[in-house]
Order: structure tokens, then sequence, then C-alpha cells
């Protein structure tokens, strides 16, 4: 009886060199960010052209994370020069966040 094995192949796996030589090729300002505040500059870059999925309330719900926690981490991204928020003209309840040029820079390094 000839079995067929299936090869399951996951993500390649880096060594501690290849981690060392991912994070020496990035922008000096990646080590004064957390893995959050990252994915939040991410996902809004993905974001960018609707405005409306670039609220905090959509951050947070997008990225299962609490309100508190995107403003938390959006505070280090605005000292970063890197995004800002401006208050919904017609909700002043919603906060959109914009990428800035400094914060398109720094992605494009990355």
């Amino acid at each position: 009886m000839n079995k067929e094995v299936a090869v399951v192949r996951g993500p390649p796996s880096l060594s501690l060199e290849g981690v060392r030589r991912v994070i020496a090729a990035c922008p000096e300002e990646i080590g004064t960010l957390t893995l959050r505040q990252l994915e939040i500059i991410l996902f809004l870059k993905l974001q960018n052209t609707c405005e409306e999925n670039r609220t905090v309330r959509a951050i947070a719900a997008a990225l299962n994370m609490t309100k508190s926690v995107v403003s938390r981490a959006l505070d280090t991204l605005e000292d970063c020069k890197f995004v800002r928020r401006r208050k919904d003209l017609n909700d002043g309840r919603s906060v959109f966040v914009d990428v800035l040029p400094r914060g398109e820079a720094f992605l494009a390094e990355i």
C-alpha cells in the first residue's frame, strides 16, 4: 500500500543572527516602539484611503485592543511625529488618526 504524506510547511524560522540582521536594517526609531505601536501604524498605513477605518474605535476593534490601549500607543506615535489625531467635525465623539510624512518615511524603511 502506497501512502502519500502531506508536507505542511510553516513560515521559515529565523536564526538569532537573522533576527539581528532584520533589526539592524530597520531605522533607529523602531527600537523605541513597541510591537503594539508598530501594529497600529502598519494598520493605519493599510487603511490610509478609508477614513472611517482610521478612528480610534475602528483601530481598537480591528486589532482586538481596548480604546485606552490604542490611545496610549497613539500618544507615543504622536510624540515621535508619526501620526496625528484630529476630531471628526461631524461627530465630536470620533477621533481620526492620520499618518504623517515622518511616519510614512518610517514605514517605507521597514
